[in-house]
């Protein structure tokens, strides 16, 4: 019987420094992920007020609302917030037609397809270039 270690036993280098690195980043990545949780409750909250005080949701309550909440100060990194619905396929032409009297004269559900229903995004805030590329699209 041998008192020595096993080679297998014996971190290498390589692990040695692995092992200090998770010991640094374990508690970070703990931290922000509470803080990442923290920030999903929030804006979640947020929204169930919101829709709760507000049963027709238009462009311009939609993004009064996303203002309210300066998201660049509060949660920096999120590239935006968004309202989706979902209609039967028959009630489409009058969602095109609501969305195109609110000034979205470009609105279409896209891609095409054949379910019984759409989920389509219809805001999103803030309304940059990528963002308005994402309008109508049918999740």
């Amino acid at each position: 019987m041998s008192t020595l270690p096993a080679e297998s036993d014996i971190p290498s280098a390589g692990s040695r420094a692995s092992s200090r690195v998770w010991r640094w980043a374990a508690p970070l990545a703990l931290r922000v992920g509470l803080v990442l949780t923290l920030l999903v409750w929030q804006t979640t909250r947020g929204g169930a007020a919101f829709y709760s005080t507000s049963p027709k949701v238009d462009d311009d309550l939609f993004r009064d609302y996303v203002r309210a909440l300066n998201l660049p100060l509060h949660q920096p990194g999120v590239m935006g917030l968004g309202h989706a619905t979902r209609k039967p396929r028959p009630d489409i032409a009058a969602l095109q037609l609501r969305m195109v009297a609110e000034g979205l004269t470009d609105f279409h559900i896209r891609p095409a397809s054949s379910g019984s229903h759409v989920s389509a995004i219809l805001y999103l805030e803030p309304l940059n270039a990528a963002n308005k590329r994402a309008i109508g699209y049918d999740m």
